[in-house]
């Protein structure tokens, strides 16, 4: 299951929320959470059987680098070969 939302824009002006994916070890279904990020492994409720059993899930992400600068010649500087 892909978030379609990605953070939010929370507390002072800049400041984000990542959306957190949650599945539950008890019924399999994902639940996905508006967190601060060092509250991401705190307990969570799952929205579809109730158990506290969700685990946090590693999810796919939409960032990609694309055009000159980092993404042309990597993270270490060098020139592109």
């Amino acid at each position: 299951m892909k978030s379609l939302v990605t953070h939010s824009t929370c507390g002072p002006i800049g400041n984000t929320m990542p959306v957190y994916e949650y599945i539950c070890e008890k019924c399999s279904e994902v639940t996905e959470r508006l967190r601060e990020v060092e509250d991401r492994h705190k307990r969570v409720k799952c929205d579809h059987c109730g158990s506290f059993s969700p685990k946090l899930s590693i999810s796919h992400t939409d960032f990609v680098l694309t055009g000159g600068g980092w993404a042309d010649s990597g993270y270490s500087g060098g020139k592109k070969k």
